[in-house]
């Protein structure tokens, strides 16, 4: 999923993600000052890390999966690989209790058919009852600044703000659902780069920028998401996405 050029992007199945926003600046701020302890984040590197993949697994996962992916993500070993994530970023004590696992049919063929047909008339198919962009949300629902600016345009502020702009030939909106969760996988990573290198202040600017955003649009985008999937009946697996999807993002928010 070609989402940004930055190239530092890895998803949650080994491969090179290209987060679809390409790097525009040398930096995104001027500062390069050393910090202290006491600014930055409660989270520890590892978290955040953490966290990061699974934001990139996540988009991958509401991305159309071809069959093969579709077999891959919903066998035992992506389930445990996403447990994993989850307790690593600190994620899984979040409403844990409304997040139910399936259980993994021993027919893979008909479980990756079920997974593509569910994506397909739920999340792809045109007029699609749960759109992945948030300016079809904000239609439904215009409150606060985006109904003015249009959310798309909005979103893509913040990407040119981080030094990022949408790949060329990109197919995919910059409000959709797995482009804001490769772009918050994006500034994860820059923090926890500026706090490895010591440097407070950088990694605090970034942390903010991921919190206003995630606050701003991806908090809203996922549960609306995860709400619209609720109203169906997708197979377990697209249930359980979107469960771990509002997880992932309330711990994205702090």
């Amino acid at each position: 999923m070609d989402v940004w050029e930055s190239g530092d992007a890895t998803d949650a199945v080994g491969e090179r993600v290209a987060v679809v926003l390409a790097s525009t600046t040398t930096g995104a701020n001027g500062v390069d000052t050393q910090g202290a302890s006491d600014v930055l984040a409660p989270k520890g590197l590892e978290e955040l890390e953490a966290l990061a993949l699974l934001c990139s697994a996540l988009a991958r996962l509401f991305t159309y999966p071809t069959y093969d992916q579709a077999v891959m993500f919903t066998n035992e070993e992506s389930a445990d690989y996403l447990d994993l994530l989850m307790h690593d970023a600190g994620a899984d004590g979040i409403a844990a209790e409304n997040a139910l696992r399936p259980v993994v049919d021993q027919d893979e063929h008909r479980c990756a058919q079920r997974l593509r047909i569910d994506e397909t008339q739920l999340l792809f198919a045109p007029n699609a009852p749960v759109p992945l962009e948030g300016s079809r949300w904000i239609r439904r629902n215009p409150t606060g600044s985006q109904a003015a600016t249009g959310e798309a345009a909005s979103v893509m502020r913040c990407y040119r703000e981080s030094g990022l702009s949408l790949r060329e030939g990109c197919t995919m909106r910059a409000d959709a659902l797995p482009v804001e969760l490769d772009y918050v996988a994006y500034l994860l990573r820059r923090e926890a780069r500026f706090r490895n290198e010591g440097k407070g202040a950088q990694a605090l600017l970034w942390k903010r920028r991921r919190t206003s955003f995630v606050v701003a649009h991806l908090d809203p985008l996922a549960k609306a998401v995860a709400s619209g999937v609720s109203r169906h009946n997708p197979c377990a697996h697209l249930v359980w996405w979107s469960q771990l999807l509002q997880q992932a993002v309330i711990r994205c928010a702090v």
